[in-house]
């Protein structure tokens, strides 16, 4: 039912976008704001963004003296650094332009612990069954790694809505596609009392990953704003809607040991054809200085808010090799920071 309230009410929201600005598509250009000739632009820029949300928590760490203020340990996401290209081609007389955006974003992250022999205070909250010491689901050491990928594509028309004195805007519709992947991998060690009988410790293991790829439809408008009487420093800023249809496939699977016999017992879950409706609300602000004719240096702040493209699956009841009951819970993920780059017209 969210996810149906969700996608009306950005339905909504674009059609009411489209009916303000869709009249002028068919209008003559009357401000000449974006007139002139055939040109072809490229921008290359960076953005530092750091995804939030999606976060495993792959771990918790009890307090023997404070049995109310277990902690838990997730896998967060870390700021990284990557390109972002944008380019197209401007139609004569002010026909619109034509645009395409490339994102792409990578990142590894890590959480470890030092061994901690006889102190079982760390929870094994990825696994399944028999884990950690004395099958109670503790250890005495943890670590975990994971990857989180991004890839945005857009291909937009777009043209000019409306120009005044101080404010000019865009309206701009196109295609979306996203692919989105999301993984964590994490071994939890209990260190037995040393003993005659006591076997070798064997890592408790999981992993579990989300893979989305979706496609749809954007709109959105762009202003921009003078603020030198000479017009070449501007502030600018823009909101764009987007609704994609697409696929998430996920898996988990988790090893532990019984203890005393070390026997293997495994879980594993798949599910590869769950069909997710996402939408994307995406905004930025910045500013834009034309150091010359064609060159412009711009940067500031964008968000980018994914909604419904991490599916996380555990198994929620008993059952070796297959558990009797699962648990499934979407998520979403938002990328934001701040962005700089260099645009040029050719």
């Amino acid at each position: 039912m969210k996810r149906y309230v969700r996608t009306v009410s950005t339905s909504v929201l674009l059609l009411l976008l489209a009916s303000v600005l869709l009249p002028s598509f068919g209008q003559e250009e009357e401000s000449g704001g974006d007139g002139g000739d055939f040109g072809i632009f490229l921008e290359v820029g960076t953005w530092i963004s750091q995804p939030l949300g999606g976060d495993y928590i792959v771990a918790t760490q009890s307090d023997p003296n404070a049995v109310f203020d277990t902690t838990t340990i997730s896998l967060d996401h870390s700021t990284t650094t990557e390109v972002r290209y944008r380019g197209g081609f401007t139609l004569p007389k002010g026909h619109g332009e034509f645009i395409a955006t490339w994102y792409a974003h990578s990142e590894d992250d890590l959480a470890e612990t030092d061994i901690r022999p006889g102190q079982f205070i760390f929870g094994e909250s990825l696994v399944q069954g028999y884990a950690g010491y004395d099958d109670l689901g503790f250890s005495d050491s943890y670590f975990a790694e994971g990857n989180t990928s991004l890839r945005d594509l857009r291909l937009d028309y777009a043209r000019e809505a409306f120009d005044t004195h101080r404010i000019t805007g865009k309206w701009f519709v196109g295609y979306r596609r996203v692919q989105h992947n999301r993984d964590a991998s994490a071994e939890y060690v209990a260190i037995l009392p040393p003993g005659p009988q006591t076997p070798t410790p064997l890592p408790d293991e999981a992993f579990i990953k989300s893979s989305y790829t979706g496609r749809g439809f954007e709109g959105g408008l762009d202003v921009t704003m003078p603020l030198l009487a000479d017009g070449k420093v501007t502030l600018e800023s823009g909101l764009t809607l987007g609704i994609l249809r697409g696929k998430t496939s996920t898996t988990y699977r988790s090893t532990t040991y019984e203890i005393g016999t070390q026997v293997p017992e495994n879980v594993g879950l798949k599910d590869v054809s769950e069909d997710t409706s996402s939408q994307i609300v995406e905004g930025y602000l910045g500013v834009r200085w034309q150091v010359w004719r064609t060159l412009d240096l711009f940067g500031g702040f964008r968000t980018a808010a994914y909604d419904n493209i991490v599916l996380d699956l555990r198994p929620a009841g008993p059952g070796f090799p297959n558990p009797s009951t699962t648990s499934e819970s979407w998520r979403s993920v938002d990328y934001e920071g701040f962005y700089a780059g260099i645009s040029y017209l050719f």
